[in-house]
């Protein structure tokens, strides 16, 4: 009897050591994964281009609240949720040491990694290394609590929605590439255009230069007919004088030489 009940407390022990063990770090997970949904908000509305740290935490709260609630539950479900999140996790700390600037910012970022980054992996590797058997003659709890129920279909759904942020990323590049294109051959067209239209200036401007220089040479070439005329109205007065046709040409009734070169004036007479 008395072994019995040795034997009843030493196994009431162990299952509350184990509980305990399994209750501390899924507290610890589910309260990261919690503080992390106030610090994502903070930072997508804060800080400007901070879509990649932003989308990092969701997947890391995500993972970590997830692990706190299979957790609870037993079995081995959590392992790759707890793995996810040490990677994650890691790969923070690491990109957050990397990338701050010298001096308040690093010093910032390595204490974060010190302090909670790192000791979060840790107990996550730790997790998925480890997992929660069943006890003998106990089965595994398979109800949880409402909130932490809630949590979970929460972390499911965010899970759900980002799985399909890709697509959409996808989509958005495709829709983006197909405008580049059409502005790529609108800007060709357009540039084709100004080339013709410049074209054109150019041969109207030739155009308007050859009409200049002919205008300018109008006043010259009316100069040239008028000296001409004049040279052959005195060349033909000085045939006139030499020969002495003038009178014969007159009393025949012929026009004499210099009239020959003088405009001849048209008159309509009427019956």
């Amino acid at each position: 009897m008395a072994r019995s009940t040795s034997g009843m407390g030493r196994l009431r022990v162990a299952t509350t050591l184990r509980s305990t063990g399994v209750r501390i770090p899924s507290l610890l997970l589910g309260g990261a994964g919690i503080v992390l949904i106030p610090w994502i908000a903070v930072l997508a509305i804060v800080v400007r281009h901070s879509t990649g740290w932003v989308v990092l935490d969701v997947l890391e709260a995500v993972c970590l609240l997830t692990t706190a609630v299979l957790l609870r539950r037993g079995g081995e479900q959590h392992r790759p949720a707890a793995l996810a999140a040490a990677l994650l996790l890691s790969g923070d700390a690491w990109f957050d040491v990397r990338t701050a600037a010298p001096g308040s910012a690093l010093a910032i970022a390595v204490a974060m990694a010190v302090l909670a980054e790192l000791p979060l992996a840790a107990l996550c590797l730790a997790m998925a290394k480890r997992p929660r058997r069943a006890t003998a003659g106990a089965a595994p709890r398979s109800s949880t609590s409402p909130a932490l129920r809630k949590i979970g279909t929460v972390a499911w759904n965010v899970g759900v929605a980002i799985r399909e942020v890709p697509a959409v990323l996808r989509t958005v590049g495709t829709v983006i590439r197909d405008a580049g294109t059409r502005a790529r051959a609108l800007g060709a067209a357009v540039l084709h255009l100004a080339t013709v239209l410049r074209a054109l200036g150019v041969v109207a401007g030739g155009a308007v230069t050859m009409v200049r220089v002919v205008g300018a040479a109008v006043p010259e070439v009316r100069a040239a007919g008028t000296a001409v005329r004049a040279a052959g109205v005195a060349v033909a007065r000085a045939v006139e004088m030499l020969t002495g046709e003038s009178t014969a040409q007159g009393a025949s009734g012929q026009r004499p030489w210099s009239q020959l070169w003088q405009p001849q004036r048209l008159s309509m007479q009427h019956s």
